[in-house]
């Protein structure tokens, strides 16, 4: 049967890999160092916590804690996580269990938002570089860009103003701490310029900070929404902090807005899967939640700091050009003009057994990333991170 003239145009067309999934498949062979996937590291897992977690949710709710449930998360973890981020100062004090919905992880969230506020031809603000994935959903709803550079401290308010003059846009997307791919973090006074050019230019703003608790040197910035929770959706995950693989995420903003995710979210599966969130809120009631975000940050920091040791003595020399993040899973790294990225790309992981990812991929014009790559140091051990950044350097050299 010829399955492709039955796709409809958004599954033909517009719902395509991603450059970073392409590499990924090349990344696959025996021996290969890999620096591409931004994934938590699975030792770090509380994996024998979330096994009793589940066995005390079977013998304590029974078939109950199988059945079909209410769409916008377990009560008792909303109230949970809100009282947890307003502790830590991260979300505004005025927020409740009202103000979240979770959704099947961040990913999921952006869907949902998109099939919740985007039409056809309308017209969305992001970084550049930005969040590729994000921009694969957003294409999905026939929206078109509107790229804003970036500098250390974020985006650039100056140049996205510019662009408020000439462009409408319904919101902004921004990932505001230890940005991917870029490393850097919004500068507070810049989040509070945002939210002022929301109120003029009538637009809100995403907000996605799902690598908030991996900071190294200080506590992430709060929120955007401690400053303006009527035009801020906020978007996280327990990914990062405590494991991927329960796919539970979030949104954050007005009642109202909560309310209609909701109902958004229930056409596209019905509930939750309710025994992971009851799962994981017993393992949230149980953690010593700051020793455990602290051994996180120590472990990342220690896989950081090889990797920048690595490119300090095998790229730097080459003329990169980097900034050692403070946060999060990425270094951003500017090639030599000469070099292409993706040709770098095929390069590195054919004939030097380690794998990159180009930066094409993170742009709405793609041969703006064509002198960058990202690497990611969170999956691999400090001294797979030297070697692998020392095959980088001899790949880079032969092309220069």
């Amino acid at each position: 049967m010829d399955w492709e003239s039955r796709f409809t145009a958004l599954a033909r067309d517009r719902v395509k890999p991603s450059g970073i999934e392409k590499m990924l498949k090349l990344m696959r062979a025996p021996g290969t160092i890999s620096l591409a996937p931004g994934e938590p590291d699975p030792k770090l897992y509380p994996t024998e916590e979330f096994k009793e977690a589940i066995a005390e949710v079977i013998d304590e709710q029974g078939p109950h804690a199988l059945r079909y449930t209410i769409a916008g998360g377990l009560p008792e973890l909303k109230t949970f996580t809100m009282n947890w981020f307003k502790e830590w100062g991260i979300i505004n004090k005025n927020l409740n269990e009202e103000n979240i919905v979770f959704t099947l992880g961040s990913q999921q969230a952006l869907e949902i938002l998109a099939q919740t506020f985007l039409e056809k031809g309308d017209k969305i603000a992001v970084e550049a570089p930005t969040y590729a994935e994000a921009m694969l959903i957003f294409k999905k709803y026939e929206a078109s860009f509107v790229s804003i550079p970036m500098d250390k401290n974020g985006l650039i308010v100056e140049e996205l103003e510019k662009a408020l003059q000439k462009e409408r846009i319904k919101f902004l997307y921004t990932i505001t701490n230890f940005h991917n791919p870029a490393g850097v973090t919004l500068a507070w006074e810049r989040r509070e310029r945002l939210v002022e050019l929301a109120k003029k230019y009538d637009f809100f703003i995403v907000e996605d900070d799902p690598y908030h608790f991996m900071s190294y040197e200080s506590d992430a910035l709060p929120s955007i929404n401690t400053i303006d929770t009527e035009r801020v959706l906020s978007l996280g995950s327990f990914s990062k902090v405590i494991v991927p693989g329960l796919r539970i995420g979030w949104i954050m903003g007005p009642k109202e807005v909560v309310e209609k995710t909701t109902l958004v979210k229930y056409s596209m599966e019905l509930c939750p899967p309710m025994v992971l969130q009851s799962a994981l809120h017993k393992i949230l009631l149980k953690k010593n939640l700051k020793e455990h975000v602290n051994r996180l940050r120590s472990v990342y920091r220690e896989k950081r700091d090889a990797l920048a040791k690595g490119l300090n003595e095998h790229l730097k020399p080459l003329g990169t050009e980097y900034v050692i993040p403070q946060g999060g899973f990425f270094f951003w790294v500017k090639l030599p003009e000469k070099v292409d990225s993706e040709e770098l790309t095929l390069k590195a992981v054919q004939e030097y057994k380690v794998g990159i990812v180009p930066g094409t991929g993170f742009f709405v014009e793609p041969e703006k990333g064509k002198n960058y790559i990202r690497l990611a140091f969170s999956l691999l051990e400090p001294e797979t991170l030297m070697e692998g950044s020392a095959r980088l350097g001899k790949a880079l050299k032969s092309m220069l």
